[in-house]
């Protein structure tokens, strides 16, 4: 069985949580073999108040990283839109640690990622439509569901999977309607964000070991990855 990880970090909107809430969330990606969707299982999800210095949050993430089965198998991403998140993202990288940034934005479509130290663009609707999707599908396994982050993200997904539309069925900017009017929304809390983070990273990465992201990852409102098929 091949296993890569995925640890994605993001800090809350001050208006929508508590002012920088930061969100950890280590995300393990499997694959039986090629002919299989992967999995992917949350190992671990932490929530940090906004009274936490950043470099109280990069040394638990060094420490993570550098116990095992994490070591040099981890890919890191900090959303740094926000001064925390630049905060976390700099106290990261004074650290050593090999992190990439990160901006999500609210548009529909994305600038795709790039290997060379840019930030790279994605829409943060994409991220969490990629989680729901493999989350309907029996693909996302939340460890620990006792502890409240968890809990939460399980709620949140299981909303947003009956959201999220299949990968045949394109979605405009404002959202494809359920039959009870609903649409899949444009803002949401950094523990959905970043757990969404780190699997859409994971989904755009191949086990592979010459090939690291897509070279042209799909960032449209449909559901991208080659390991989402058509839902029944």
């Amino acid at each position: 069985m091949a296993y890569e990880f995925f640890l994605g970090i993001d800090v809350a909107d001050e208006q929508a949580d508590e002012p920088g809430t930061v969100s950890l969330a280590l995300i393990e990606k499997s694959q039986e073999n090629a002919n299989e969707a992967s999995i992917y299982r949350l190992d671990s999800m932490e929530a940090y108040d906004g009274e936490t210095d950043p470099d109280d949050i990069a040394d638990h993430v060094q420490g993570l990283l550098a116990s095992s089965p994490y070591t040099a198998r981890t890919g890191l991403f900090v959303n740094r839109e926000s001064q925390r998140g630049q905060a976390v993202y700099d106290a990261l990288e004074e650290r050593g640690l090999p992190v990439r940034a990160v901006t999500l934005t609210d548009d529909r479509h994305a600038a795709p990622p790039t290997l060379e130290g840019d930030d790279e663009s994605v829409a943060r609707r994409e991220t969490v439509r990629a989680i729901a999707t493999a989350h309907r599908q029996g693909r996302v396994e939340i460890q620990h569901r006792e502890t409240e982050a968890a809990s939460s993200l399980a709620r949140r997904l299981q909303h947003f999977g009956a959201l999220a539309v299949d990968g045949e069925a394109p979605q405009t900017m404002e959202g494809s309607e359920t039959e009870e009017g609903e649409t899949l929304p444009t803002q949401f809390d950094a523990v959905t964000s970043s757990a969404a983070l780190a699997v859409w990273f994971a989904s755009q990465r191949s086990f592979d070991p010459t090939s690291h992201l897509k070279a042209d990852p799909q960032t449209s409102g449909e559901v991208f990855s080659e390991e989402s098929g058509p839902q029944a």
